[in-house]
């Protein structure tokens, strides 16, 4: 399991037995702060009849990967309201009680939303992820984005540790599966994002 790493460096913790998260260590050369890269391995539920194949089974098939998480990887999917980092659940609320226009409805918040702030941009994390891109995809512009949905980063940002997300996949943006039936990834994309994470991770960490 340890994959060349020192068995020190590979750890499985969690507050339960059958929810663990695996904790592995890739030490540096140089004396900068550390960088956490953080990724979760729970998915959303899929139903074996409304797929062609065994959604829990990797499966390859024309030039493809498919399964259950290729794309993405979550607990539950539900009908969210996505907050921006200086926006109020109280102004969301009032949106929306503006946009049903309907005094017999009453729009009421569950539970008090997550909040945290936005992260700063960072030269150093997007020269380093320039410099990946330009040598494995020559012309390649890089660009931040804000993404739709909700991040464990949070609780890092609120924290005080800034986030960022980053991506080295690609995929056709008419065909996103995520979260749906077949959901699937091409394999040379697949292996490509290993490769551009690879080299993100040493680049950033001056090995």
């Amino acid at each position: 399991m340890g994959g060349g790493f020192a068995a020190e460096d590979v750890n499985l913790v969690g507050p339960k037995p059958h929810k663990q998260n695996l904790v592995v260590r890739r030490r540096g050369r140089d004396s900068g702060s550390p960088i956490l890269f953080l990724a979760h391995l729970d998915v959303v539920e899929a139903r074996r009849e409304d797929w062609s194949m065994d959604p829990f089974t990797l499966t390859e098939r024309d030039g493809y990967f498919y399964g259950r998480g290729t794309m993405d990887i979550k607990v539950q999917a539900t009908i969210q309201c996505r907050l921006l980092p200086d926006d109020s659940s109280e102004q969301v609320r009032r949106a929306l009680t503006r946009l049903v226009a309907d005094t017999t409805i009453r729009v009421t918040l569950p539970e008090p939303p997550d909040t945290s702030p936005a992260s700063p941009p960072s030269p150093e994390v997007m020269s380093a992820v320039e410099r990946v891109t330009t040598a494995l995809w020559p012309g390649v512009i890089v660009l931040p984005v804000m993404d739709p949905w909700t991040t464990d980063g949070r609780y890092f940002r609120a924290a005080g540790t800034p986030v960022y997300g980053v991506s080295g996949i690609f995929y056709d943006v008419s065909d996103v599966r995520a979260h749906g039936k077949d959901e699937r990834i091409l394999v040379r994309s697949f292996y490509e994002g290993v490769e551009f994470t690879y080299r993100l991770i040493k680049d950033l960490g001056g090995v």
